[in-house]
Parts: C-alpha cells; sequence; structure tokens
C-alpha cells in the first residue's frame, strides 16, 4: 500500500507539473516596430510568496510570479535577458549564456502588470491550446526571439510592466535547474 501511495504522489506531481507548463506556455512570435514611448529597466521585483497554491486556470501565472519572486530573478551568472524594441505591440527578448553549460529557454512568456500595488497578470485575450518548447542555447551562444505581446494581450495600455521567462541550465552532470527572468518596461 506504500509502494502504491508513493507512486500516486509521483503520478500526481508529474501531471501537476504538465498542466502548469501547458497552461503558462504561449507560442508568441511576430514583427514589431520601434516605439520611444516605451522606458525599459532591469528589475527584481519582490514580493512575500503565498504558502497555498490555488491550481485554478486563472492562477496558474500568479503561481508562475510567486515562484519567481520567491526564488530571485536574473540570477544566474553569465546568462542574460533583455528587451528591446519594446512597443505597446511587443518586443525583442534576447537570451545571451555566457556560462559553462547549456540552458534551455522557450518561446513563451507572460506579462503582469503593475496595478493596485502588486503585480496582476495582464488579461489574456486569446484562448487557444499552445505548447511548450525546450530550445538549446549553447555557451557563448545568444539569440533574439520576438514576442507579440498584441496577439495574445491585446495592444498594451500605458502603465508598468513586468515580462517573465525561464530558463533551465542543465549542468555537466545532467542536473536541471530553473531561473526566472523579468524584466520591467513602461508604456507611456
Amino acid at each position: 500500500m506504500k509502494i502504491l501511495s508513493k507512486h500516486f504522489h509521483v503520478l500526481l506531481l508529474l501531471i501537476l507539473t504538465g498542466f502548469i507548463l501547458l497552461a503558462s506556455c504561449h507560442l508568441r512570435e511576430e514583427n514589431t516596430e520601434v516605439s520611444e514611448d516605451v522606458q525599459i529597466s532591469e528589475s527584481t521585483a519582490s514580493s512575500e510568496a503565498s504558502e497555498t497554491v490555488n491550481l485554478s486556470e486563472s492562477s496558474v501565472q500568479d503561481f508562475l510570479l510567486e515562484s519567481a519572486l520567491s526564488n530571485g530573478m536574473n540570477n544566474l551568472q553569465g546568462f542574460t535577458v533583455t528587451l528591446s524594441s519594446v512597443t505597446p505591440q511587443g518586443c525583442i527578448c534576447t537570451y545571451s549564456n555566457q556560462t559553462s553549460d547549456t540552458c534551455t529557454y522557450g518561446r513563451s512568456f507572460d506579462l503582469y502588470k503593475y496595478e493596485n500595488e502588486e503585480w496582476q497578470h495582464a488579461e489574456v485575450i486569446r484562448n487557444e491550446s499552445v505548447f511548450s518548447d525546450a530550445l538549446n542555447l549553447q555557451p557563448g551562444d545568444s539569440v533574439d526571439k520576438k514576442h507579440d505581446f498584441e496577439y495574445w494581450y491585446g495592444e498594451l495600455p500605458p502603465g508598468r510592466y513586468l515580462h517573465l521567462v525561464s530558463i533551465s541550465r542543465i549542468s555537466a552532470r545532467l542536473e536541471i535547474t530553473t531561473y526566472y527572468y523579468g524584466n520591467e518596461f513602461t508604456i507611456q
């Protein structure tokens, strides 16, 4: 009975992990234009992490944000994620791996808007099935990805935003560690 219970818990954990990955990943690539109405700054926004996790569809992104805030952001030495060409319609996200390990990233991202003195997930306007991908970024490499805000969130109104992505580092011992990268920007 103990063995069955242990396997059941492992199975539930795997299903939960799959649900979180599927619910939080959005495939977003489109062309964007540069606008002068944007200010960019890197941030390591902080907030107290919640002790309980509600797994309703609307709170999956909140869970990801709380994980990022409680585990820290932008803290893998030698790896950077920067935004450029930011407009209310989208941005260019540059991943740069100057570590000695292979890292993986995906095309998905999440957006949060700062409202009522807290980060709230930006409202998604498309309810489509998406898939999660893991693209390798070798040591010394960098890549630019276009992130289309307008397709998933609509044209962003003025405000303060947090662009959140996750990457995974695969060590020589095949240990995988997840890191969160957040960049704040302002649409004026």
